[in-house]
């Protein structure tokens, strides 16, 4: 999945499912390690045997997959539910970084 920065095939399908699993109540120290878990994927890029194997863009996949769910993320910014984990996320995968500054302006006020 994710070693020291570096994924493997398995970390893209595991995107979904961590989003997924912030959709229900759950304790603190779940959700902080789900979200540790997946900035560690949307921060990584592909390990060399990846690349060997012509899976080099797993990176970016995983990203673009962890975007479909930009507003659970949003929402766990706003509560608070990830600790700093949901800002670090969301500065790796939003593609608007004017709406990502103006809703951390408002958490601010």
């Amino acid at each position: 999945m994710v070693v020291q920065g570096q994924l493997f095939e398995a970390a893209e399908p595991v995107v979904s499912v961590l989003l997924a699993a912030l959709q229900d109540p759950l304790p603190s120290f779940v959700k902080f390690g789900i979200g540790e878990l997946l900035f560690q994927i949307v921060a990584g890029e592909a390990d060399e045997s990846e690349v060997a194997l012509g899976n080099g863009e797993l990176g970016s996949r995983c990203r673009e997959q962890a975007r479909q769910g930009l507003w659970t993320l949003y929402r766990e910014l706003w509560s608070g539910g990830l600790g700093g984990l949901a800002r670090e996320i969301l500065e790796r995968i939003e593609l608007d970084a004017v709406r990502l500054d103006t809703i951390i302006a408002h958490l601010k006020e």
